[in-house]
């Protein structure tokens, strides 16, 4: 879909700097490089690492700062959706312009002497005093800093108070002159590569403004030929917009019309709607309202039945209670009544019993006594007593 389209080149030659492309579909981009390139990737203006694993959406903005080989010329690939864009980049060189404050400090670091870079003087005595400092030391400023070390305040015995010399303090002063020297050739040379930088870029200056020049004369050209063409355009093409506007005009008054009385009708139709609704709702309310009364009265109705059924119960249970109760008493009073009854002339006829056999028992008394007669003469002896014969008839 994007094949064949270059989509990210720097922004000019002395540019580190890629263009801004607006991400079209969410995919991966990758990038490679060749030599000692360092390529660093911005999404949206943010920093976006790992490189290796670089996703983008929809939308992002993606740019790439591009920092070249120092010696040789690389190429920086970027891959995106069936794109290829190869970037050429020329060297930086060991002493390039120096454009950021960045890049400053990365060229005193790579120039300066490290402190394991050290210069021993006694390492080749057949060379000399010359041999062993190097030619790019220079004698006055290393053989007055030597001098002050070694022969300070008496020479190397430290004379009055002075400090004797060391091999490490010569060292160390040999190697802090090495490092002045640096700094005074790295001072002389970013002057120097400023100027070369401003100077190229001065003639780009000038070689773009001739393009620009050029070009313009060139558009001013066809403008003037396609003038009056482009004037006849905008004349018809503005009475054909002004017939447009009042033929777009008359449709809005007539569409408008037609809206006002749609919406008068709509409303209408809708106060009757809703009217009509309101009066089935009405009806509706009426309806449940006698239902639920209705409900109330059946439900009231068949509770006073039921309460009436059971009070009609409850006195139908008094009655015959009091019923069965009389009964009972009755019974019983007439038990008892008989009980003693037949008691009264059980005891009756015992006493008659009693009775007859008291008035038996009489007589037979009545009957001994009369049988025994006993005479007493007074002195007369008794002759004896005269017994009648114990004989009862009946």
């Amino acid at each position: 879909m994007f094949k064949g389209k270059i989509m990210w080149t720097l922004e000019s030659a002395a540019s580190r700097l890629t263009n801004k492309v607006a991400i079209p579909t969410d995919g991966k981009i990758e990038v490679s490089s060749t030599g000692n390139t360092k390529v660093s990737a911005y999404i949206n203006d943010q920093l976006a690492t790992p490189l290796d694993r670089l996703w983008v959406q929809a939308g992002d903005y993606v740019h790439f700062d591009i920092k070249g080989d120092r010696e040789v010329p690389t190429t920086v690939t970027i891959q995106y959706g069936g794109i290829v864009d190869t970037l050429e980049i020329p060297p930086r060189g060991p002493k390039a312009v120096v454009e950021t404050a960045e890049s400053t400090t990365s060229l005193i670091e790579e120039n300066i002497m490290t402190p394991a870079e050290t210069v021993n003087l006694f390492a080749n005595p057949n060379q000399g005093m010359g041999g062993a400092l190097g030619g790019g030391l220079g004698a006055g400023l290393v053989g007055g800093l030597l001098g002050t070390m070694l022969f300070r305040r008496g020479g190397l015995d430290g004379g009055e108070g002075g400090v004797p010399a060391t091999l490490q303090g010569v060292e160390s002063v040999v190697n802090n002159a090495a490092i002045m020297s640096q700094l005074a050739d790295l001072k002389a040379a970013v002057p120097l590569a400023e100027a070369q930088g401003q100077l190229a870029l001065a003639g780009a200056q000038m070689d773009l403004n001739n393009s620009i020049s050029q070009g313009t004369n060139s558009i001013i050209g066809s403008i003037s030929g396609f003038q009056s063409t482009v004037m006849n355009n905008l004349n018809m093409q503005t009475q054909m917009n002004q017939k447009g506007f009042s033929d777009n005009q008359l449709a809005i008054a007539t569409t408008g019309a037609a809206g006002i009385s749609a919406t008068k009708d709509a409303s209408l139709i809708a106060e009757r709607n809703a009217w009509a609704i309101t009066q089935a709702i009405s009806n509706d309310g009426d309806k449940t309202r006698a239902l639920i009364q209705s409900i109330d009265k059946s439900n009231d109705s068949r509770t006073i039945t039921t309460l009436a059924n059971e009070v009609t119960e409850l006195r139908n249970e008094r009655r015959l209670h009091d019923a069965t109760g009389n009964i009972t008493i009755s019974n019983n009073n007439t038990a008892t009544a008989v009980a003693q009854q037949q008691q009264a002339q059980q005891q009756q006829q015992l006493q008659y019993q009693i009775l007859a056999q008291l008035g038996v028992l009489n007589a037979d008394l009545q009957s001994v006594k009369q049988s025994s007669v006993v005479f007493n003469s007074g002195t007369q002896t008794n002759s004896g007593n005269q017994a009648a014969a114990n004989t009862r008839v009946a």
